[in-house]
């Protein structure tokens, strides 16, 4: 991404697709988003402690969440979009006001903006993932692992921040993480 951003390259894999080649790569980038965000929110530690209906429903209703807060980083401040879909394809910005609309699709770049602005270190970035799939709502039967493993979460976040930042501006943070 670095390097076509640097090298000015501004024609992308598959611009000029038509719409049934794009739509023809959804279901397969699809499926493998799923399959990936399924793999990473198992893994997640705790993870095992939630119950499958549970967890079911926090694969089913946070994994644009989840994509959202991996890919944030390849929806560019320059408006273009870098991430591409198994097969090569690149959703640009345009490919995406086509899947998603354009009021979603500038929603989806203000926050990745915003989310960049953080400045998170790797560490950091790692336990808000876990933080957001932990969040309880009525979708969830069990509540009360779920909202244990966020209260962890919340602490090793909120003491990460502080550790490299200091306290006032690992304050501050953490309550933009939690907006």
């Amino acid at each position: 991404m670095h390097q076509m951003i640097f090298n000015g390259i501004n024609e992308y894999p598959g611009d000029n697709a038509t719409a049934a080649q794009f739509f023809a790569t959804v279901p397969r980038t699809l499926e493998v988003t799923v399959r990936s965000s399924v793999f990473y929110i198992q893994e997640l530690s705790g993870m095992v402690n939630i119950g499958s209906s549970n967890l079911h429903n926090m694969i089913l209703h946070r994994s644009f969440d989840w994509y959202m807060l991996k890919y944030a980083s390849l929806l560019h401040d320059n408006g273009e979009c870098y991430i591409l879909s198994p097969d090569g394809f690149q959703y640009t910005r345009r490919w995406m006001n086509t899947l998603y609309g354009v009021e979603m699709v500038d929603a989806m770049f203000k926050f990745s903006q915003c989310f960049r602005n953080l400045n998170l270190t790797e560490s950091e970035y790692c336990l808000i993932i876990p933080l957001q799939m932990c969040y309880t709502d009525s979708t969830m039967k069990d509540q009360d692992i779920p909202r244990m493993l966020r209260a962890c979460y919340l602490y090793a976040l909120y003491q990460e921040l502080c550790n490299n930042r200091g306290e006032h501006e690992g304050k501050a943070i953490c309550s933009k993480v939690l907006q």
